[in-house]
């Protein structure tokens, strides 16, 4: 049976407008029974009639700054995949174009060198590794794990506050749900809010940024070792198609992709910068770090992370929102199991009110955000016009087809009506016809009978008797 990450994921895909997807979007909470971290941050914003309507068109101008490629792709969860075909030059266009020099959201995915996720087998060889990690007797296994990605001298640099362990093992149960798997006890349910003095799992630590994203000068006290790690930073070139799209229903083999991959989902005012913060574990998400340092505990080097800028943010307004709005699409959230993202998209977004953004900088060689928004790409725009007018033209044709049919049926149904009245009538003409020559003959009986001779039987016997007659 098909997750609830893989039905989310045919449901966002199948709108084929930016509009028509904004209304899946907010549709709260889920058609499929599952909560969401983000349902109270929708349902707060559609209180009534004019704010849903209102948050609706905000939904919408965040898709608009979004190539609707990208839009399916991160529906589908094959962004990675899309990135070595049809996308690949959209992507590389971007980074030449713009680079650091827009603000932007983007997701990052573990994959292999082709583009494809995890097998369900292999990530339930990483969550062991993860679960033995958060475990109290793990020091040679943490070693290991935490040495992975550069030479950390930090034992636990995956899980060192309580709030991260929290978003580790909410994230390992939602991966466990979404495979289908029994719960294995790793942690009580009640335990992830049991302790009144623990950080919540929206804190900016919880997923391990303890640095702005933006600050030019954040490091990391390992960044020289680690950014001399053999991570997979390139581009890579064009590979062959494979077979991961979407799960079959009564498909369980456990040694096929994970349909729709793992997703993260971050903004930044220097995206491409932020990327390779997160290949080298620095300020990144940690709940993804651990899982690809277990990842390549077990195997090596065939899963790193990929980063893909999926929208330019123009407007600081919307920064938050859009953070937010595309980790729905993407379905990033741990505790679904769809992503590695352990706090609500938009709560922590660094960068925002950078001075140097706000003003301009020339040394850094920015724009301020006005100029940005004065200068926004306009393509989205211009696409989606086009797209509501197909969809308006196939719905004009859909309707008119229906109204042919409804018209051809009417038209039968009055020819049918016709004739049964004319049946009717021509049934009530016969039978008025025979009533009037039942009438007739009761008067022909009538005068026969008083014309009537009775002796007129002797009267002949007499003439034929009579020769003379």
């Amino acid at each position: 049976m098909p997750s609830t990450r893989e039905l989310e994921s045919k449901r966002y895909a199948a709108p084929q407008s930016r509009g028509e997807l904004s209304g899946e979007l907010i549709l709260t909470p889920s058609p499929f029974g599952d909560p969401r971290l983000d349902d109270e941050f929708f349902s707060t914003r559609m209180s009534n009639e004019a704010t849903r309507r209102a948050f609706l068109g905000i939904v919408l101008k965040v898709l608009l700054q979004i190539n609707f490629d990208v839009i399916q792709a991160l529906a589908l969860g094959t962004l990675p995949q899309e990135a070595r075909g049809a996308l690949k030059a959209y992507f590389s266009n971007d980074m030449i174009s713009l680079g650091d020099t827009v603000p932007a959201v983007y997701v990052n995915y573990i994959v292999d060198k082709d583009g494809v996720p995890p097998t369900k087998a292999e990530i339930i060889e990483i969550l062991s590794v993860m679960k033995e990690y958060l475990s109290d007797d793990s020091d040679d296994l943490v070693k290991q794990v935490d040495t992975q990605i550069g030479r950390s001298r930090m034992l636990w640099r995956y899980a060192y506050k309580a709030g991260t362990e929290r978003a580790h093992i909410q994230f390992i149960k939602g991966m466990e749900k979404r495979l289908g798997l029994v719960d294995l006890g790793l942690v009580d349910a009640t335990e992830l809010t049991s302790d009144p003095d623990a950080e919540p799992a929206s804190d900016p630590d919880a997923t391990g940024a303890t640095k702005p994203a933006s600050d030019p000068d954040a490091a990391d006290p390992d960044a020289a070792d680690i950014a001399n790690a053999d991570v997979n930073t390139k581009t890579p070139s064009q590979v062959a198609e494979t077979v991961y799209t979407q799960s079959d229903i009564s498909q369980d083999a456990t040694d096929q992709p994970i349909a729709c991959g793992i997703s993260e989902v971050g903004f930044s005012i220097m995206p491409y910068r932020r990327i390779q913060d997160h290949k080298k574990h620095t300020n990144s998400n940690l709940v993804m770090n651990l899982f690809e340092a277990a990842a390549r505990y077990h195997f090596g080097n065939k899963y790193s992370i990929e980063g893909y800028v999926v929208a330019r943010i123009v407007d600081p307004t919307l920064a938050g929102i859009s953070e937010a709005v595309i980790s729905r699409l993407a379905c990033s959230y741990a505790d679904g199991g769809g992503g590695f993202n352990a706090k609500l998209g938009g709560l922590n977004v660094n960068g925002v009110n950078h001075l140097p953004m706000i003003l301009s900088d020339a040394k850094l060689n920015r724009e301020a955000w006005i100029t940005l928004e004065a200068n926004e790409d306009m393509s989205n725009v211009e696409d989606e016009r086009e797209r509501v007018e197909k969809r308006t033209a196939y719905y004009k044709a859909r309707i008119i087809a229906r109204l042919e049919r409804h018209n051809e049926v009417t038209d039968k149904l009055i020819s049918t009506a016709e004739e049964v009245i004319f049946q009717k009538n021509r049934l009530a003409n016969i039978r008025q016809k025979l009533k009037e020559q039942g009438e007739k003959w009761r008067e022909f009986k009538l005068e026969a009978d008083k014309s009537r001779d009775p002796d007129w039987l002797e009267n002949i016997k007499k003439f034929c008797s009579d020769p003379a007659g």
